[in-house]
């Protein structure tokens, strides 16, 4: 739902119509920006057709591992929320990476059905490693910021 553009973040995502939600056994939901996306998108804008080099070095930057939400993936939030509290979840899987576990609590934030709903780190819908900001953080940090979350089956080292 979240895209990233190639030279600009897009406030206005793809949102489905509500019919097809009604029929919609599964919904994908892509996290906000996080600082890394918004990060990649400025390099684009500043150094254009050049770019590559400087992404190179921003993939290899061991600063942005698992990034969190940029202030803009915050605001993306925000905007969608009021759509997402219309919609009857039973359970939410989200990977434990930071920006998508902060993604998944901030539209969740006052979903009117939220105490009922299983909020579940899923591992297996991480992402392919690509970059440092594919890689996990510690795991206890999610933890303690998000303990909405089910971490059961997340190893402690799950994906360094």
């Amino acid at each position: 739902m979240f895209l990233t553009c190639k030279n600009r973040i897009n406030l206005k995502p793809h949102r489905p119509k509500k019919e097809e939600i009604a029929q919609a056994d599964v919904l994908l939901i892509r996290h906000a920006v996080s600082t890394f996306n918004y990060l990649t998108c400025e390099t684009r804008k500043k150094y254009g057709p050049k770019s590559k080099v400087e992404m190179i070095k921003e993939h290899r930057n061991p600063a942005n591992i698992d990034p969190p939400l940029h202030v803009v993936g915050r605001y993306q939030c925000e905007l969608e929320r009021a759509h997402f509290e219309t919609i009857d979840f039973e359970v939410v899987f989200t990977s434990p990476y930071l920006r998508t576990l902060e993604t998944a609590s901030l539209l969740f934030e006052n979903h009117p059905n939220r105490e009922n709903i299983k909020f579940i780190a899923l591992p297996l819908a991480r992402t392919t490693l690509a970059s440092l900001s594919d890689l996990a953080g510690d795991i206890s940090v999610a933890r303690e910021r998000f303990p909405l979350f089910d971490y059961k089956i997340v190893d402690d080292h799950w994906i360094h």
